[in-house]
């Protein structure tokens, strides 16, 4: 039985990242080659992918925070001001308290144009910005956080907050980075608290399939669901993947991944870089990984 549902599993996974938008999985590529460029010192090379994605699809933020620190720390003032002012009109805002150099700028103060063209970006983002479903985000948040100890108190919060996605995503449409800005990573927590579960909870399944639909519009980035898949693949002891876990379980060691040519191929099919170039960026020995 264990086997059989485990092969039924991985035929149902496969066909989870499927007729995805060509476009955003060509500019996601850009998106983390941009970061790839960074890492090797070529600055400009990394600017101008950047723009390029910026330009084309409507996540990245926390890129975007770093392209912004990037322009700042080499001196590029006015790159630097175009990348904040993108943030500040994409509800990316809240990330500036990760960025030291970020920080400093806005303690300078600003003067004009630069002062009119942040408000202006500001009111752009609050004009767009979808206050129910990021209400109700932070309220999902809080109670995801309130008790993570107690194993029954937690189960029955994930269940809850997996319902209210459900409701909101069918009543408001999926909350897609550009409508709930970096409220989005809750999203991302909240699915990650059922990892495991997408084999046996037709529910997990069906906020999948909605997470889906928004992948196949181009509204939501073609590598969302990577994680979750594998993750299912890792507990199903099957090779993973899109490796987007090896730095998650590298301290485990024996990590097994599909071939590297296979591995590569399913990377670029969702927008992201080679595996080798992530373990650059990551700081990952590919060598000591355990391939099948």
């Amino acid at each position: 039985m264990l086997r059989t549902r485990t092969m039924i599993m991985g035929i149902a996974l496969s066909t989870l990242v499927v007729a995805q938008s060509e476009h955003a999985i060509r500019y996601n590529l850009k998106l983390h080659e941009a970061g790839v460029q960074a890492a090797r010192g070529d600055h400009p090379g990394a600017f101008a992918l950047y723009d390029s994605a910026f330009a084309n699809i409507p996540w990245g933020l926390w890129e975007m925070s770093e392209a912004a620190t990037l322009a700042i720390a080499e001196g590029d003032t006015t790159q630097g001001l175009k990348f904040l002012a993108m943030l500040y009109a994409r509800g990316g805002q809240p990330l500036i308290t990760y960025s030291a150099e970020l920080k400093g700028l806005l303690a300078r103060g600003f003067v004009e144009p630069e002062l009119s063209q942040l408000l202006a970006a500001r009111k752009e983002w609050e004009a767009r910005a979808d206050s129910v479903w990021i209400q109700a985000l932070n309220e999902m948040r809080e109670l995801d956080q309130s008790d993570r100890d107690n194993a029954e108190v937690r189960e029955r919060n994930d269940r809850i907050n997996l319902e209210r996605l459900i409701t909101l995503s069918e009543t408001r449409g999926f909350p897609i980075p550009a409508n709930v800005g970096s409220s989005f990573g809750i999203v991302h927590l909240l699915l990650w608290h059922h990892r495991g579960e997408l084999g046996n909870s037709e529910r997990v399944q069906h906020f999948i399939s909605l997470a889906r639909s928004a992948m196949d519009s181009g509204t939501l980035q073609p590598d969302f669901l990577c994680m979750i898949l594998d993750f299912e693949d890792y507990e199903a002891q099957r090779p993973m993947r899109f490796g987007s876990l090896t730095s998650y379980f590298q301290r485990q060691g024996n990590i097994r991944l599909v071939g590297r040519a296979e591995l590569n191929h399913n990377r670029a099919s969702v927008g992201l870089e080679s595996i080798e170039d992530f373990a650059l960026l990551v700081g990952l020995d590919l060598d000591a990984l355990t391939q099948p």
